[in-house]
């Protein structure tokens, strides 16, 4: 219902990194709370072979964690409040991902709350004041005492 304190998931970052196309085998050894790096990338034609060494396009990195089920969706921007986790044309992307997964080792230990569509963020929900089934509730109270 609207406004009740509900219990969210709770999950804690191991600090661990993965990244995409070069670390795909290794993914089977994940744990709860290891993060996943997507690189999403500006150009139809990058020839993405795991090495992450071409310059030449811009993109960034998407995060996702493992909760133990599945690799849900990570608020990078909460992580990387100065857009770290973006790539220019004149940089590798590879160094840009160093860069992040040494930042995500600051947040182990880090506790993340799942919010909706297994979506994880650090912020906890915070519920409003409940007001009754759709506000009506203490309008009728208030028209009966007339």
């Amino acid at each position: 219902m609207r406004g009740r304190a509900k219990n969210q998931k709770k999950l804690t970052i191991s600090g661990v990194s993965f990244l995409e196309l070069r670390d795909d085998e290794r993914l089977c050894e994940a744990a709860a709370g290891d993060v996943f790096f997507q690189v999403d990338v500006e150009g139809a034609h990058y020839p993405n072979d795991g090495t992450y060494a071409f310059k030449g396009y811009k993109g960034h990195f998407r995060l996702r964690i493992f909760d133990g089920k599945i690799w849900a969706f990570l608020n990078q921007h909460e992580f990387f409040t100065n857009k770290e986790n973006q790539f220019s044309k004149s940089e590798f992307p590879i160094n840009c991902y160093d860069l992040c997964a040494d930042m995500m080792k600051k947040f182990a230990g880090t506790t993340i709350y799942r919010t909706y569509r297994d979506h994880y963020t650090i912020t906890q929900y915070q519920p409003n004041d409940f007001k009754g089934k759709k506000g009506n509730k203490f309008k009728k109270i208030q028209s009966d005492e007339k």
